[in-house]
């Protein structure tokens, strides 16, 4: 009984690390169709909160993965982009690792919402692994749209509405991390 305890225990914590949906919900069903949830009740908690957080984060995904190209070339298209936009594609490209120098002026945000193939907006969306963001980065992406409605966004782009809502949601996500390892730090 205590090897199988350990064994879907290790389950569960390897699907954690595999921030894989499926893995996930299958370890818990796996601990609990064993009669082990009184046992594991920690570890089903904490799995539970992982496959809650990757849902979140994949629907936030698919909300900048399914803008259509023509939305996004919209953006890009601009000439005298305005304010709201350049600081939302500003943002957005800064969680995406770009230098903040890098997106100064407008031609340069252009330049970096034309790239194609894995470069490109959608595929770095989707390649993104919140985990990686610097709590500086997400700090600054959180300076630059403040006081940014997302209201005001929606009204003048649909795309960077899009983006609004995918870095809004990831500056949330990142903030819930720095809050939970500032927690995990003072109770040791």
């Amino acid at each position: 009984m205590i090897y199988e305890i350990d064994k879907l225990r290790q389950t569960i914590f390897n699907a954690i690390e595999s921030k894989t949906i499926d893995q996930l919900e299958a370890a818990v069903r796996d601990a609990i169709a064993n009669d082990y949830a009184a046992e594991l009740g920690v570890e089903i908690a904490k799995a539970k909160e992982a496959i809650d957080r990757l849902k979140r984060l994949q629907k936030l995904r698919q909300g900048v993965l399914e803008l259509k190209q023509n939305i996004i070339a919209e953006i890009r298209s601009y000439i005298h982009t305005p304010e709201e936009v350049f600081k939302m594609m500003k943002a957005t490209l800064l969680l995406l690792g770009n230098n903040e120098d890098e997106t100064k002026n407008w031609k340069n945000v252009q330049a970096l919402i034309g790239k194609t193939g894995k470069m490109s907006m959608k595929m770095r969306v989707k390649e993104f692994d919140i985990d990686s963001l610097k709590t500086d980065v997400a700090l600054r992406t959180k300076q630059i749209l403040d006081g940014t409605k997302f209201e005001t966004v929606c009204g003048t782009s649909a795309g960077a509405a899009g983006f609004f809502i995918w870095v809004t949601g990831m500056i949330s996500e990142a903030d819930q991390n720095y809050a939970a390892t500032i927690h995990r730090t003072t109770k040791s």
